[in-house]
């Protein structure tokens, strides 16, 4: 029986405390092969808020938007986080693509951060 997403992020979670990084990595490797769109985004999150982990988070959000590339929530996403990692040119296009597929209600928001970015860039 297929093991549900977050039982296997618990579960690595767990075993990252416990000292095994590589069975950690296993399970968290297979919760990404089973987990949704929006799993993975939530995934994504989890390591940049609570853990401050932005290297994992930004990886997690490049594979949403590679693995989802309709998904205007993916791209704007891996912008916020590039972003973060001071990659403004790369966050611009990513938010490029995400202006284009959001919903109305979503643009504003994406193009006050795109202008706010295009002045650092």
């Amino acid at each position: 029986m297929d093991r549900p997403f977050r039982q296997l992020i618990q579960e690595s979670s767990r075993l990252h405390h416990l000292g095994q990084p590589k069975a950690a990595r296993d399970l968290e490797q297979e919760a990404l092969e089973v987990g949704t769109e929006q799993d993975v985004n939530t995934l994504g999150y989890c390591y940049l808020f609570q853990q401050n982990d932005l290297e994992r988070a930004t990886a997690l959000f490049r594979k949403n938007a590679e693995d989802y590339p309709a998904s205007w929530n993916a791209h704007d996403s891996l912008a916020e986080a590039l972003a973060l990692q001071g990659e403004i040119g790369e966050s611009l296009d990513c938010y490029r693509i995400a202006f284009e597929m959001a919903p109305s209600g979503h643009r504003a928001r994406i193009r006050r951060t795109m202008d706010r970015l295009s002045a650092l860039n």
